[in-house]
């Protein structure tokens, strides 16, 4: 019959390999980068991309094993899934390509990205990237399941700063940095059995970076998407409790000591609403309205990271030297913040409780608006940097 088909046992026998191919004379194959190139008869060129799983299909893999394919090596190039008119193909999608088998359906599966030193770059799930997904910048793919093969592309990216809800920023992004070149890590963890194979990731060919130019583009887009993440966080902390203190002034008996505790509550907001206008510009309401109001810290820190990443470089002394500073400022909010959502609260809620109205609810103590721990100088990945 016309069509493509492959070997397993040296041209023994043989197995059909169509997928999307149209049945057609096939008139020559090349391999070409890792692809297959087809050449039809009538049909135009077909490429089969990324034959690096064809090539470890086993005997484990035709019984019905769980398996994870070490990956092609991967470019830092850009590209992407567009595509001209009809009848042109779809791009491959950019990145590192991952291909995986589960034997059965199971919704217990979690694919992990770390670097050569161990440290987590990227962690998938079929429900997205855990509770912080519904906030996070550049929400990924969704990990495919279901018993069969899968191709998953991680984009190369480290995780994104967070956001909150409605937020609108004019002066940068939120999105996760590219890592370094280098080799890392990539673990399939099903129904609690993990399997790991190593993934490089190449230099752009084009680019005259060097190596450590890329690992501190990445330690300078991490460190400071940290605070934004924490600043966000603080912001919807504050929001919820803002919503309680003003529901709770509305409660509160006429009893002693009920005028000392709204004094009470009344300068806790203050210090809520200053730090909250000092971290945001809280008038935003749509995407054109930093025309009429100037933007905050978080949207400038943003500005200054999104700048960084824009391209294939160190971040500039300027850059540096500017992110230092509006990161000081953002550290002096949360230090004039911290008290009050982990020390008053709790305070006015116990005098609340005294007077038989509580508070509804309370954020954790320090579990946002601590500083982060300082990045570790590790290197990001074993390099031989772009």
């Amino acid at each position: 019959e016309r069509g493509l088909y492959v070997s397993f046992e040296d041209g023994m026998s043989w197995d059909p390999l169509q997928l999307d191919l149209p049945v057609v004379p096939i008139t020559d194959l090349a391999m070409a980068q890792g692809d297959l190139v087809v050449a039809t008869q009538g049909r135009g060129f077909w490429i089969l991309d990324e034959l690096t799983p064809l090539r470890q299909l086993d005997a484990a893999t035709h019984a019905g094993a769980t398996v994870l394919y070490a990956p092609m090596d991967a470019t830092r190039a850009m590209g992407g899934r567009g595509r001209g008119g009809e009848p042109a193909g779809t791009n491959p999608d950019f990145g590192m390509t991952i291909d995986y088998r589960l034997a059965t359906d199971t919704e217990d599966v979690e694919l992990t990205i770390k670097d050569y030193d161990g440290a987590v770059i990227r962690t998938f799930t079929p429900k997205g990237e855990g509770d912080k997904d519904k906030f996070a910048a550049g929400r990924s793919d969704v990990l495919p399941t279901g018993a069969g093969f899968h191709r998953f592309p991680w984009n190369l990216r480290g995780t994104g700063a967070e956001s909150f809800e409605d937020m609108i920023l004019w002066n940068g992004g939120l999105g996760g940095p590219k890592v370094p070149p280098g080799q890392y890590r990539v673990e399939l963890t099903v129904d609690g059995e993990t399997a790991s194979v190593s993934g490089l990731v190449l230099a752009d060919p084009r680019s005259d970076a060097t190596g450590m130019d890329l690992v501190e583009q990445y330690r300078f887009a991490r460190s400071t998407g940290e605070l934004l993440t924490r600043a966000h966080t603080a912001i919807r902390d504050l929001r919820a409790a803002r919503e309680d203190l003003e529901g709770l002034k509305g409660r509160l008996p006429k009893a002693d000591g009920a005028e000392a505790l709204e004094a009470r509550i009344d300068a806790a907001l203050e210090v809520m609403k200053a730090a909250e206008e000092e971290l945001y510009q809280t008038k935003n309401r749509s995407r054109q309205d930093p025309l009429n109001y100037p933007i905050r810290l978080t949207d400038k820190l943003a500005g200054v990271r999104s700048g960084a990443l824009q391209g294939e470089f160190r971040p500039t002394a300027q850059m540096v030297a500017v992110a230092a500073e509006l990161s000081a400022a953002i550290e002096g909010a949360l230090d004039r913040l911290a008290p009050v959502l982990d020390v008053e609260l709790r305070e006015i809620d116990a005098a609340a409780r005294a007077l038989g109205t509580p508070l509804l609810r309370l954020p954790e103590a320090g579990s946002d608006v601590e500083p982060a721990a300082e990045p570790a100088e590790e290197s990001v990945a074993e390099i031989d940097k772009d």
